[in-house]
């Protein structure tokens, strides 16, 4: 049997990720967030690794150009971060 999680979008995850998420929930690997420190941001950051298996093509596509957006980093290196670590 495996268990699902979801993480529910805070108000600052509605206002990034509310397009790809209208109902404000998202897949998780696990149900507790981690602290990362993510390229050009200050201090750790808390993350949730996002089950990339259960997201839809459009979710996936839609994430990487926000991420990409967001870091100033190439599509293709946004894709293989994510393949690897799929976080949010």
């Amino acid at each position: 049997m495996k268990w699902h999680h979801w993480a529910y979008l805070n108000d600052e995850g509605k206002n990034l990720y509310g397009e790809i998420f209208p109902d404000g929930i998202v897949p998780v690997k696990v149900m507790f967030s981690q602290g990362a420190t993510l390229e050009n941001q200050k201090g750790i950051n808390q993350v949730y690794k996002v089950d990339w298996e259960q997201l839809t093509e459009d979710q996936k596509t839609s994430i990487v150009k926000l991420l990409s957006l967001k870091f100033g980093a190439d599509q293709e290196l946004i894709i293989s971060l994510n393949l690897m670590v799929s976080f949010l």
